[in-house]
């Protein structure tokens, strides 16, 4: 894992999962990790 800097104003889509179902396993989707500072 490596840190990254928050960049203000992207819009971020995840669609690993959504891929691999609509792949029928085809496409996997990766592993990820989100850490949130409160």
């Amino acid at each position: 894992w490596i840190t990254v800097q928050p960049v203000e104003g992207p819009f971020v889509v995840n669609l690993g999962d959504h891929g691999h179902f609509l792949s029928n396993g085809r496409f996997k989707n990766a592993d990820h990790q989100a850490v949130v500072n409160s």
